[in-house]
């Protein structure tokens, strides 16, 4: 029972889709019924009709209840009195019919556009030109949009000082009769900027209104997503329209924020579509701890399980499979806005969470009035940006070798190219010898291009908002279907989402609903590193082989192959026949370390993962009395992650030759509650807002997973099913299945006061104290069992303050804060619990007797300065930060092995961030402009580690056996590389050995640079004139550095462009060879060393390139500059009527580099673990992307 019961829970799923057929089904069903909907309500409009019984009651209410009963808005001229009582009484009675009856009598017109009803005064005398001579009045017409070309609808137009009025109409039309060349005109309209403009000697007048937003009465929503004022914060943010986001789709839609934002460094994985991304806001502050930013969703901090990331092992057998992050999961469409809560002292209400910044992500809502629908579709091709420059010029030359690849026990004698591209020109093989080798050509072939495939990224969706003044509701489904550059590469993620919000008992209760259903199917994910990369055989294959020969040849069916490296019960290695046919890997340099076809990796390596996801929230908040409110919200969060590898018998690699069935399953459950009381009270001159709360968040991870050889003689290769692998048949017994458990629990209580006086200053302080189940892990003694984080902060208005009133300065803040937050102990530390199912056996954290941990502690400084020039035309946003990290969580080396946590070390951020941008719109508004620049620079110290002197140096292998080293020092920044150089002597000449080849030093102290850029910049730029936009993003970094194995294994292969150069130079070098047992000095091709000797050419790259390599040959400068994103669009405004737009756009991304000075991509990155910057090993090209941006509106 058990053994079934075991075999049964552990089996993987299949990758069925029916139930998301079910999902597709049902949302194309509620899609439909949403268009019916809308249909419906179009109708209804234009039939509506209405029941009223009403006496002696204000038109206003009159009009609301139309209002309720259809979907018609009304347009009021401000002159007209909706004060006045009424009396009317009908039954299911058209509008136009109730409004002749109920506007009888009166001085009042009623005009319909569409779904509005616009009511305007009566003009008691109808001759204009009469008007005219006998009053000198004139006729002032103009249009009135907003910031982005918008007409509006709507606007209060008034003769300043008079009763003179009227409203523009459904294109922001208006016309206005004044007395000639006298007066001002004021336009007036809700949540936006009041304008006033003399008319002088002019007849036309055009107005562009900006929203409150732009200027002094923006709101920000902040942490816990409490919404203030942006002028009371005392604290750098940034907010992102999601505009910016759905421009150019990326899988991973973070990554549309790169360049954009001042201080966010992002990095994506070199890992394909949905790929995880690297997140950092000032730069890195612990070693073992988390640097990333908080994710929050609507208020509510956001589960993030940390898919497998490369660990060590990259150039050995390791090879990176990315899971994907938790914001590749998150439909861009989705999204209102993005604010960056920028270091601790923002994010101080988190805790420990939010010790590294938070990324606010604002979701978009249900809005009311009448229903619409928004798709979105999107198109976009990639090719490689950046691929390695290959000579052109040597190939390999022909040799023998022995084939046992269908027989281990039977020797072919075959002949193949060579491993190497050291030999002759290419041309010079024989029509016997290419008939003989079917792949070898007497010409260069461009394999990467035969090779790599153009990706495709579908990105396509749909969303409905509808609802009423009492309830409002949002549905979206989003699909993202992409096809990598790598063969047999896929990825698709389906969103469904549903939100709702309500108010009741007069608006005294508020109901919030929100429930998102991800599912994500990955498969083939590409890597880095040499085990399972295709790029490795690829870029490595001789200059003279064609790669398209082995696209259909890489494998043979049809005969019963032998499975190689089986083992009898007495361990002796035997090789029986299998019951099973094919297939068998066909490459002529399988008996090379690690080689393999690239076109076997992408049919017989194969990588599946899924992720299904389904997250909530409900929230209830109560308004208790003015100014008083309560608040509480619910959330639960469920991923089940399921991974599996099937690895095909005859994969070679160096420690194994058999199939291996490696299965994980992750299953991630998240609770969060909390609950806010909010007090906001102005009181004579001073604005009182005061929060108190509290939360609870419970996280349980459980995996389950094997890794299993089929080395047993009982188990079939190539049958990857768990009763195939977790049983041993010739015993009964089971075989090794590790669970493990991870849990973890925070309890919280928080507060925060906010003063303002006059609008002119405000302070600001907050405080929370976190309960954490980490700490119960550990023996604790006297040590606290909670930890408390505070922030406080003020600023000034100098311009309310000095009552400056020009057009030049509009707004003028300062502002300082200080924060002292925790970074919670890494997982890593405190470890999981694991448990082989199998035995029983449990095996809890070696860190547990580790006594008395303290949090890493934040204690962070920033000021800052934010200006608003010339009616804000020009922004200005300047922030200087100092930041300490102590109590560092660092690794100390144990006296008995292993290492050993303790509470050290202090590492230091100090930095500035800079935003500047400028708004331009011409005489007519038909053409507008802005730019904006953002500029940030950090500079990290480490200032303390631990030891007697707290100066010991740490040091970390990245790169398992690959000749790298990461230390940390006291006095440098975080980050420093190390690896080998050439080996001088006394007298200033590198060492060389017998043949004359240079020797390498035996240590990594050799100082290579830093993996971390300290200037980052981005300049962006939108154009539009008319419905025409322009846009294009440049963005960069400076400095820092970057290393690239694959450069390395390039030259020691003779693949590279220098390496065939150096070849083309014709210095010639005699080397000492062994002919006929007898020393001889033959000529080969040279090369001139760094210190002016020279030597062989193959010698000297395989010298370089090959084992532990000399890094410092390969590590080149980072900085660069791209065009990151450029699109050229098109506005078909009212195609589906009033209000309703089709734009088309053409998109790019990375379409080229501005400067580059490394020859890979220098934002490279291998895995997003603290580690791993700056280090290139066959990466996957950053892809360059380009197609069509489709938007409607319905």
């Amino acid at each position: 029972m058990n053994k079934k019961s075991l075999c049964g829970g552990l089996h993987p799923q299949k990758l069925q889709t029916n139930h998301l057929f079910k999902i597709m089904r049902i949302t194309l069903l509620l899609a439909f019924v949403s268009i019916l909907s809308l249909n419906a309500k179009e109708m209804h409009s234009q039939n509506a009709r209405v029941t009223l019984s009403e006496i002696n009651t204000p038109l206003e209410a009159v009009i609301n209840e139309i209002e309720n009963q259809t979907d018609y808005l009304f347009i009021i001229n401000s002159s007209i009195n909706t004060n006045k009582k009424v009396s009317i009484k009908v039954k299911d009675a058209p509008v136009h019919s109730v409004l002749n009856q109920l506007l009888k009598g009166t001085d009042i017109n009623y005009s319909t556009e569409g779904s509005y009803i616009i009511l305007s005064q009566n003009k008691l005398q109808t001759d204009r030109d009469h008007l005219l001579q006998e009053s000198k009045e004139t006729i002032i017409t103009g249009r009135i949009i907003d910031t982005s070309g918008e007409p509006l609808i709507g606007v209060n137009v008034v003769l300043k000082g008079s009763t003179q009025g009227t409203i523009s109409d459904i294109d922001g039309n208006y016309s206005l009769k004044v007395s000639e060349g006298k007066g001002e005109i004021q336009f007036s309209y809700i949540g936006y900027r009041q304008v006033v403009l003399p008319i002088g000697n002019k007849t036309v007048i055009n107005v562009t209104m900006e929203e409150d937003s732009k200027v002094l009465g923006e709101v920000v929503v902040t942490a816990l997503g409490i919404e203030k004022k942006a002028e009371s914060l005392t604290y750098a943010t940034q907010k992102v329209g999601g505009d910016e986001l759905t421009r150019a789709k990326d899988a991973n839609f973070i990554n549309a924020l790169q360049g954009k934002t001042a201080g966010l460094i992002i990095t994506p994985n070199s890992t394909g579509a949905g790929g995880s991304s690297k997140l950092l806001l000032r730069g890195n502050a612990s070693v073992l701890g988390e640097n990333a930013p908080l994710i929050v969703m609507d208020g509510v901090p956001m589960a993030s399980p940390a898919s497998t990331q490369i660990t060590d092992a990259l150039l050995s057998g390791g090879n990176t499979t990315d899971g994907g992050d938790i914001l590749s999961n998150i439909n861009p469409d989705d999204i209102e806005n993005i604010t960056v809560l920028k270091g601790a002292n923002a994010a101080a209400l988190y805790g420990s969470a939010a010790a590294n910044g938070v990324l606010m992500i604002t979701t978009k809502k249900g809005k009311e009035g009448k229903a619409s629908i928004s798709v979105s579709s999107s198109t976009l091709f990639e090719t490689p940006l950046v691929t390695p420059k290959f000579q052109n010029y040597f190939g390999a030359d022909v040799e023998s070798y022995d084939d046992t690849s269908l027989n281990p026990n039977q020797v072919t004698a075959k002949r193949r190219l060579g491993n190497y591209s050291w030999g002759k020109r290419i041309g010079r093989l024989s029509e016997a010898t290419l008939a003989e080798i079917p792949y070898a050509r007497n010409y260069a072939v461009d394999n990467v291009s035969s090779f790599l495939e153009t990706g495709t990224n579908f990105n396509n969706s749909i969303s409905a908002s509808f609802g009423s003044e009492k309830v409002n509701n949002y549905i979206s489904y989003g699909n993202t279907t992409s096809k990598g550059m790598i063969p047999n590469n896929k990825f698709n993620r389906h969103n469904l989402t549903f939100r709702q919000g309500m108010t009741l008992f007069k608006d005294r209760v508020e109901i919030n609903l929100s429930v998102s259903y991800v599912y994500q199917e990955s498969k083939n994910r590409p890597g880095s590193g040499i085990y399972g990369n295709p790029l490795y055989d690829l870029y490595l294959l001789p200059r003279n082989a064609d790669i398209s020969y082995f696209k259909d040849n890489s494998e043979v069916h049809g005969q019963l192959y032998y499975i190689q490296g089986i083992y009898d019960e007495n361990n002796n290695i035997i090789y029986p026949k299998a019951d099973a046919q094919g297939p068998i890997q066909q490459w002529p340099w399988i008996n090379e370390e690690n080689r393999n076809s690239p076109y076997w990796y992408t049919n017989r390596l194969q990588k599946n993962s899924i992720r299904e996801r389904l997250y909530g929230t409900l929230g209830l908040k109560v308004n208790i009395l003015e100014g008083l409110s309560a608040q509480a919200r619910f959330r639960a969060d469920r991923i089940r992650d399921t991974n599996e590898t099937k690895t095909y018998q005859g994969t070679k690699a160096k420690t194994f030759y058999n199939s291996i069935y490696e299965y994980s399953r992750n299953n991630v459950d998240m609770m969060y509650a909390d609950f806010l009381i909010s007090y906001n009270k102005r009181v004579n001159n001073l604005d009182i807002s005061a929060n108190f709360g509290g939360s609870t968040e419970k996280e349980d991870i459980n995996d389950v997973g094997w890794n299993y050889w089929m080395k047993d003689s009982t188990s079939i290769p190539n049958v990857f099913d768990p009763s195939n692998v977790i049983t041993n048949k010739k015993d009964g017994t089971s075989l090794p299945v590790t669970k493990s458990k991870d849990q973890n629990w925070t309890n919280s209580v928080y507060g925060t006061v906010s003063l303002g006086y006059k609008e002119m200053v405000y302070l600001d302080a907050s405080f929370r104290t976190d309960w954490s189940r980490v700490y119960t892990q550990f023996e604790m003694f006297d040590a606290p069992d909670h930890y408390t984080y505070y922030s406080i902060g003020g600023n000034a208005i100098l311009n309310k303050i000095f009552k400056i009133d020009s057009e030049m300065l509009n707004h003028s803040k300062l502002r300082v804060s200080y924060s002292e937050v925790g970074n919670s102990i890494p997982n890593v530390v405190y470890g999981a619990i694991k448990q082989n199912i199998s035995s029983g056996t449990i095996e809890a954290s070696q860190y547990r007797t580790f006594r008395n941990p303290k949090p890493e502690t934040v204690r962070s400084t920033e000021a800052g300065i934010d200006l608003r020039l010339f009616r804000n035309m020009i922004e200005f946003d300047f922030t200087f930060y100092n930041s300490k990290m102590l109590n560092q969580w660092l690794p100390k080396p144990a006296a008995t092995g292993g290492t050993l946590p303790l509470n050290s070390g202090l590492i230091r951020n100090r930095g500035i961030e800079t935003t500047l941008a400028y708004n331009y719109s011409s005489p007519d508004h038909k053409f507008t402009w802005r730019t904006a620049f953002n500029y940030s620079f950090n500079k990290n110290k480490i200032l303390e580690t631990y030891g007697e002197n707290k100066n010991e140096m740490i040091e970390q292998d990245p790169v398992f056996n690959g000749g790298l080293k990461l230390r940390y020092e006291v006095g440098k920044p975080y980050g420093e590389l190390y690896g080998k150089t050439f080996l001088y002597g006394a007298d200033g000449k590198i060492k060389t050995d017998s043949q004359g080849i240079p020797k390498l030093t035996n240590d990594y102290n050799c100082y290579l640079g830093n993996a971390n850029s300290p200037h980052h910049l981005g300049w962006s730029n939108t154009f539009s004139y008319k419905n025409i936009s322009l846009f294009f993003l440049i963005d960069g970094k400076v400095g820092g550095n970057v290393i690239s194995y694959t450069e390395a294994l390039l030259d020691a292969y003779g693949l590279s462009e220098r390496s065939g150069e150096a070849r083309l130079k014709g210095i010639t070098y005699q080397q000492r060879s062994a002919v006929g047992g007898v020393d001889v000095m033959l000529p080969v091709p040279g090369i001139v060393m760094p210190d002016g000797e020279v030597t062989s050419v193959e010698g000297y790259y395989k010298k370089t390139g090959l084992g532990q390599p000399a890094l410092s040959e390969y590590t080149y400068s980072a900085t660069n500059f791209r065009l990151r994103e450029a699109s050229i669009g098109y506005t078909f405004r009212n195609v589906f009527g009033t209000g309703n737009h089709l734009s088309a756009s053409f998109v790019a991304r990375n379409l080229f580099f501005l400067l580059k000075k490394s020859p890979v991509d220098p934002d490279v990155s291998v895995s997003t673990a603290n580690s791993y910057g700056g280090i290139e090993a066959f990466s996957l090209p950053t892809t360059r992307s380009f197609g069509l941006n489709l938007k409607a509106t319905f």
